[in-house]
């Protein structure tokens, strides 16, 4: 099985996998459940840490002028 890079394709290939367990080794389906629960963690701290940060710069003038160069800005 070959999934394309990218969180998104990737998170979309483990939930349709976990829905959809036909012919999947137990261990193989248990692992790609505590693969899914590290995602969601890792996301939800990655949206606190970046909240945080917003909101600790959000008053510095250069960083916003910084924010608006496409690539820059905040992180997708």
């Amino acid at each position: 099985m070959r999934v394309s890079p990218g969180n998104k394709r990737i998170r979309d290939k483990v939930d349709e996998l976990i829905e959809h367990p036909d012919g999947i080794d137990s261990l193989l389906l248990d692992s790609l459940g505590l693969c899914e629960r590290t995602m969601s963690l890792l996301a939800e701290e990655l949206d606190d840490v970046d909240r945080k940060i917003h909101a600790r710069t959000r008053d510095i003038d250069v960083i916003q002028r910084l924010r608006t160069i496409p690539g820059v800005g905040p992180l997708a």
